[in-house]
């Protein structure tokens, strides 16, 4: 409810025509029932329950492709990252970028999930080459941009949406935006260790 309240404040003030689309990975909480109740309040908020958990990646594809804007948000839903934040990630596209990053310069993860996170990043890099890009799951895309990602991830088997991102989309045209990121006060990260160095090969084969 928080999330949904804070993303309306945001996205009305910013005087566009917006939808904000909830997938639902399986969960096995109250999330349905939660949902029936907040389109009561917001009813331009979509919701789209997927009936096995992909994790995240595949579920963040399934987003992007029901997407209906020209420019699309993704972000998690623990409130660690701030929706004031999106104009920051609108205004880089609105500059010419394709896809905008979000880049936390004092991250608010435990210090095994900023580690695991490194190693991602320096083993996609080891692939890629080029200048350091910080990789997290808030991003803004042109529609096009988010097109030509859906399309390029693989058919099966997992996958790490970085280095697919980065081998379709010409590194000058994504950006890293600098944004707040905060503590989670509520719930416990769905990503263990394990989930972290399953990412890392999945990055190192893309």
């Amino acid at each position: 409810p928080e999330l949904c309240a804070r993303l309306a404040a945001t996205l009305d003030a910013l005087e566009l025509a917006w939808e904000v689309l909830l997938i639902d990975d399986a969960s096995p909480d109250r999330t349905p029932e939660v949902v029936r109740e907040l389109r009561a309040t917001y009813p331009r908020l979509r919701y789209r329950r997927l009936a096995s958990n992909g994790g995240q990646h595949a579920a963040t594809i399934i987003g992007l492709r029901s997407a209906a804007g020209a420019r699309v948000v993704t972000m998690d839903d623990d409130l660690q990252q701030a929706p004031e934040s999106i104009p920051l990630l609108l205004s880089a596209l609105e500059a010419g970028a394709q896809v905008a990053i979000a880049r936390f310069p004092q991250p608010a993860h435990a210090a095994w999930r900023r580690i695991g996170s490194r190693l991602v990043r320096a083993m996609t890099q080891r692939r890629r080459g080029g200048q350091p890009l910080v990789i997290t799951s808030f991003k803004a895309f042109r529609r096009g941009a988010a097109a030509r990602l859906v399309a390029a991830v693989p058919g099966s088997g997992p996958f790490y949406i970085g280095a697919v991102l980065q081998s379709v989309i010409p590194r000058e045209d994504i950006v890293n935006v600098d944004v707040p990121h905060h503590g989670r006060r509520h719930g416990r990260s769905g990503y263990g260790p394990l989930a972290l160095v399953r990412m890392a090969i999945a990055a190192v084969r893309a």
